[in-house]
């Protein structure tokens, strides 16, 4: 559907615009009806839509801007001032369509719809959700830096490690413990990067202990058993010994 605009010589005259920049400003005040109230077509789809070179749509909007008509936002998207607001929504009887132009200021749908022309409407539809990534691309290279190390993994000294495991009295030798994961770049066994060292160092704890629980418990040694590690007997003549001592008749 085909979208009209209203044209007032007299005042586009005194304003020092021509047709093209009344066009080009009509359409982008038409196109930043939106969250962020900017016109983020691409200039080439603007000079496509205006029959105008891009050259010439360049030279257009750096004149518009310098003159006050627009603005560009930290983006270099496009926005209107109250100067073309003002305008565009001033009523008299040389422009009765303006009233066209005064509603779409005070937002109403139904008289967008009636307005909107599908070729810069589905233009408008398809550069929106970019607009809208780059918006949150934005506020997230935006966050301070305070926040983004709290949540970083700063590796503990030997001396943080040695402290944490005396004080829990743990079995595990903390340079071995530190060795470890220094060599591997804190990455777990698991090929997982460390996000808690101190969660690590439990679970080695618990692997220690379930070992010394699991391994059987082997008797003291005696006398002949010294006797036979010192080359002194053998183990046999040590195993001798024992019995006849349990049957008193040793030493």
């Amino acid at each position: 559907m085909k979208r009209y605009i209203s044209v007032d010589i007299q005042t586009m005259k005194q304003n020092g615009l021509n047709f093209e920049k009344w066009a080009l400003l009509e359409n982008i005040y038409f196109l930043s009806n939106n969250t962020y109230h900017a016109c983020y077509s691409s200039k080439k789809s603007l000079a496509e839509y205006l029959g105008i070179s891009e050259r010439k749509l360049y030279l257009l909007l750096d004149e518009l801007v310098k003159d006050k008509w627009l603005i560009k936002t930290e983006l270099n998207h496009l926005k209107v001032t109250s100067k073309w607001l003002n305008l565009a929504s001033c009523k008299d009887e040389t422009a009765k369509n303006a009233e066209g132009m005064q509603n779409l200021q005070e937002n109403s749908a139904d008289t967008l719809q009636n307005l909107q022309n599908d070729t810069l409407q589905n233009l408008h539809i398809k550069e929106e959700s970019s607009i809208k990534n780059i918006y949150k691309k934005n506020i997230i290279n935006n966050i301070p830096k305070s926040e983004e190390k709290k949540s970083k993994f700063i590796p503990p000294t030997l001396q943080e490690i040695e402290e944490y495991f005396i004080g829990n009295s743990f079995l595990v030798n903390a340079k071995f413990f530190f060795d470890y994961f220094t060599t591997s770049g804190w990455v777990d066994s698991n090929g997982k990067k460390v996000l808690n060292w101190k969660q690590k160092a439990l679970t080695w704890q618990k692997k220690e202990l379930d070992k010394q629980t699991s391994q059987p418990t082997k008797p003291p040694k005696d006398k002949y058993d010294i006797m036979a590690e010192q080359g002194k007997i053998s183990k046999v003549t040590a195993q001798n010994l024992r019995i006849m001592e349990r049957m008193g008749g040793g030493e």
